[in-house]
């Protein structure tokens, strides 16, 4: 997106980013807020953090100008991974564009200290990504053993698999067996090679 810079968009703006990681989740609470800390222009989507190349992050980080902030809610909204999020600090420190991350202010600033901190705080989100990640393998793997079956249900069981088989011995073709079981081409010729 090409921000042409005019007195209703001038430098000096509050830009804000907002980021839920699932499509169960919402980003509104973070909008509000992004809205009453004063952004003038906010960017939203439904995107795992983990993922680099956000369509809304690249379009924000585009958008911003010299002078501007970049607003978020949390520094885990930007990225998580140590490397992107020092990745997308230094893309903004390169434009002369600030950060202000409203749950943890003492990320804002410049200088040493800032910086250790979002160090510290980016890596800080790192592990904790890779903890979540090893509890859903684990979890998966103790759900697997207890014969929890992962992945959408088959249409095709043996029961209907051999009814199936029974219609097309009966001589009925392809698309009247599709009928008599609800069955669609695909499952059906999936019941017939198995």
């Amino acid at each position: 997106m090409i921000r042409k810079l005019t007195t209703a968009a001038p430098k000096g703006q509050l830009i804000g980013y907002a980021r839920v990681s699932t499509d169960g989740q919402d980003f509104a609470l973070q909008v509000e807020r992004l809205e009453a800390a004063g952004c003038t222009k906010i960017f939203s989507e439904k995107q795992s953090g983990a993922k680099r190349d956000r369509e809304q992050l690249q379009a924000a980080l585009e958008y911003v100008r010299e002078g501007d902030s970049f607003v978020c809610i949390k520094a885990d909204r930007i990225a998580r991974s140590t490397k992107d999020f020092l990745d997308v600090i230094d893309r903004l420190a390169k434009k002369g564009v600030g950060l202000k991350v409203l749950d943890q202010p003492e990320l804002s600033g410049e200088g040493p200290t800032a910086e250790m901190l979002r160090t510290i705080l980016a890596a800080v989100s790192q592990f904790e990504l890779s903890l979540i990640r090893d509890r859903m393998s684990e979890g998966r793997k103790r759900a697997k053993a207890n014969g929890v079956k992962f992945g959408r249900p088959k249409k095709v069981d043996s029961k209907s698999s051999k009814a199936v088989k029974q219609l097309k011995a009966d001589g009925l073709s392809i698309p009247e067996i599709c009928v008599r079981t609800s069955l669609s081409i695909a499952s059906v010729y999936r019941a017939l090679r198995e």
